[in-house]
């Protein structure tokens, strides 16, 4: 029969943030002597213990499929492929609510916004990042996240919004929000807008709608 191949690193679905060329590596089981070729190139085989391994096979953003064909001398051929994603991008986050700048007068406050880190021709979606505001870890979802709770203290507060996806990459925003304790409900400005706001007196510093 034809020659039995398995790739045993790297492993299926491997992530990596670089595009450096790697080492592939894997076992071959056939009593008579092989060549095995990794993406066209030749492996070194070491026949009696049925391994072989090959260097610098170069990788691009995206999918990289990699197949290993292993030949007997009677032209039987045995093959196994692995699929490696190479992702060199930070994850693009942004911040919704609470707006950038504005008073609220309470605490905790939900948080929330967008994140997008799709990479061609694989399943990682946006849902794979890991999004933190300020040590609370948010739930992402549809390439939205909301971090519930984030305890604010009297005065200025730094949101620090980090987004880090599955390779590895990591982009960070921050966004100044205010706690005042007096500030005040506007009933007229509830009733015109018919949703929960925040007034300063007199005037709307900015409608913020917390997030659900």
């Amino acid at each position: 029969g034809p020659p039995q191949v398995t790739i045993t690193d790297p492993v299926e679905a491997t992530v990596l943030n670089t595009k450096s060329a790697i080492s592939v590596s894997g076992t071959v089981v056939e009593e008579f002597a092989v060549t095995v070729k990794v993406n066209g190139k030749a492996a070194i085989v070491d026949q009696a213990a049925g391994t072989w391994t090959v260097s610098t096979i170069s990788l691009n953003e995206g999918l990289n499929p990699i197949t290993a064909i292993a030949r007997d001398p009677a032209q039987n051929v045995g093959s196994d492929t692995v699929n490696v994603v190479v992702d060199t991008t930070p994850p693009i986050v942004t911040l919704e609510s609470p707006p950038a700048g504005i008073s609220v007068g309470e605490s905790p406050v939900d948080v929330s916004g967008f994140v997008n880190d799709i990479i061609p021709g694989t399943t990682i979606q946006a849902d794979d990042v890991t999004v933190m505001v300020n040590g609370v870890q948010a739930v992402a979802s549809h390439k939205s996240w909301t971090a519930n709770g984030v305890l604010l203290q009297p005065g200025a507060n730094t949101l620090t919004v980090t987004a880090t996806d599955p390779a590895g990459n990591s982009s960070t925003l921050t966004s100044l929000v205010t706690l005042e304790q007096d500030l005040l409900m506007d009933e007229d400005c509830f009733e015109a807008l018919g949703m929960q706001h925040l007034c300063s007196p007199g005037a709307i510093t900015r409608e913020w709608t917390k997030g659900t």
